[in-house]
């Protein structure tokens, strides 16, 4: 089968729902409903490329559902920014998935003076995450974390392979990812305060 456009916008609104109830009816199986849900992003990705693809090479991607009247459809076409916007999201639903399923989680870029990424990703999502010294682009939100004992400094590879040890062998656990948004969150409320106190 080709495909085309509207097979394309049929397919990115059919996957992520069917994915949906496939992790659901999966849900008591964990390695199942973690491969429904790796592949189920995976295809999305790839047909978000597709119209991306068929995008930059000058097509138009339009499917239309109903015509309510002569020249007034029920119609959905993909613009550049809504393409831009399922690209990452579909793109960030793949990354999401893999630290979800990971045991633990080692933030890049730290163990070498580049400054780190982002720790938040894997701590809010209750995984196990250490982190190099070089963090200084997430000062802030790295300092919180450990203040919080969210995420742990390793200083070297032999730290990082005892910190994975520690996961694998059970001598460190899992926690709720609820307890990093009770600490620190708020924001809204500080926020409606600080606007009342003007």
């Amino acid at each position: 089968m080709m495909m085309t456009s509207e097979l394309a916008l049929i397919l990115s609104l059919a996957i992520p729902a069917t994915g949906a109830l496939g992790i659901a009816v999966t849900g008591e199986r964990p390695n199942l409903r973690e491969t429904v849900t790796l592949l189920t992003a995976s295809t999305l990705f790839a047909v978000v490329l597709w119209l991306l693809q068929h995008h930059l090479e000058g097509g138009v991607a339009t499917l239309t559902v109903l015509n309510l009247l002569p020249n007034l459809p029920i119609a959905f076409t993909v613009e550049p920014l809504g393409l831009v916007f399922a690209l990452v999201a579909s793109g960030l639903w793949i990354v999401t998935s893999v630290y979800s399923i990971a045991k633990a989680a080692f933030v890049g870029g730290s163990l070498v003076p580049k400054g780190g990424q982002n720790p938040l990703e894997p701590i809010g999502l209750g995984v196990p995450t250490c982190f190099g010294p070089h963090m200084e682009n997430f000062a802030a939100i790295s300092k919180t974390v450990l203040d919080l004992n969210l995420a742990t400094v390793v200083k070297d590879r032999s730290e990082l392979s005892e910190f994975f040890e520690s996961i694998l062998t059970g001598k460190t656990e899992a926690f709720e990812p609820r307890i990093l948004f009770e600490k620190v969150g708020g924001s809204a409320k500080y926020t409606a305060g600080k606007i009342m106190e003007s």
